[in-house]
């Protein structure tokens, strides 16, 4: 690809839109196609992405994965994983932000394509994109991946703008994260509300099940990522 194809694609990527290249927005496009070739190369994560605009900028709560915190994760193609890099979920949007220190020091905030993202991870939460496992509407977009062997385990996150104007929330605010959780197995999509909604996927299994969870004291609806990969771990073994 030669360098003029991608500078019109770093364009796009920043603005959204084509814009004369002049002044200032000249010499903020060379140092974002100088970092992009430094970390990123080429890679598809920059040429279809788009500068970030958040929802409801003021209203109040925040539209993100657990908090507003900036951490470091990875990002996969299916083909290239990029490492240590800044990322922010925003849940209501459904949307993978990448933060980036540009050469001169400013920073870039990048609303990525999820089209040309199969999975992420913030910390220690894995996220798949759920159009890669099942064409479902209760998998659209970003999954959480808890479990993944004879059978898929996911969780679904969402939050919501709420147009509740008031003195006290004169812009609306943001629900508080639901999660749904669901389990895929023999290409069928099961939700999962409680240990008796898994049970019934392991009908022969469901007294050695409830032993194991009363014995490594997994209270279901409560259980943190590591004590649901520990139980589906012993299902997968039934």
């Amino acid at each position: 690809m030669g360098f003029s194809v991608k500078y019109t694609f770093i364009l796009l990527f920043l603005y959204g839109i084509a814009q004369p290249l002049q002044g200032q927005e000249k010499v903020e496009l060379d140092a974002l196609f100088d970092y992009s070739s430094t970390i990123l190369g080429t890679s598809s994560f920059l040429v279809n992405g788009w500068k970030y605009y958040p929802d409801h900028f003021n209203a109040a709560g925040n539209p993100y994965f657990n908090d507003t915190a900036w951490r470091k994760g990875s990002l996969s193609s299916g083909k290239d994983t990029f490492e240590n890099v800044f990322l922010l979920y925003n849940v209501q949007m459904d949307e993978l932000v990448l933060s980036v220190t540009l050469n001169d020091g400013s920073p870039a905030f990048v609303m990525l394509n999820k089209d040309f993202i199969s999975s992420f991870s913030i910390g220690n939460h894995q996220f798949v994109n759920g159009e890669t496992f099942i064409s479902t509407p209760q998998l659209t977009g970003f999954i959480e991946m808890i479990y993944s062997g004879k059978f898929h385990f996911f969780i679904k996150h969402k939050k919501n703008f709420v147009g509740n104007f008031s003195a006290d929330t004169p812009n609306g605010s943001f629900s508080r994260q639901s999660s749904v959780m669901y389990l895929l197995m023999d290409e069928t999509l099961n939700k999962i509300t409680s240990k008796k909604s898994l049970f019934v996927l392991f009908p022969e299994h469901k007294k050695e099940m409830n032993h194991f969870i009363s014995q490594h004291n997994i209270r279901f609806k409560t259980a943190g990522n590591s004590q649901l990969e520990q139980l589906l771990e012993y299902c997968n073994g039934l």
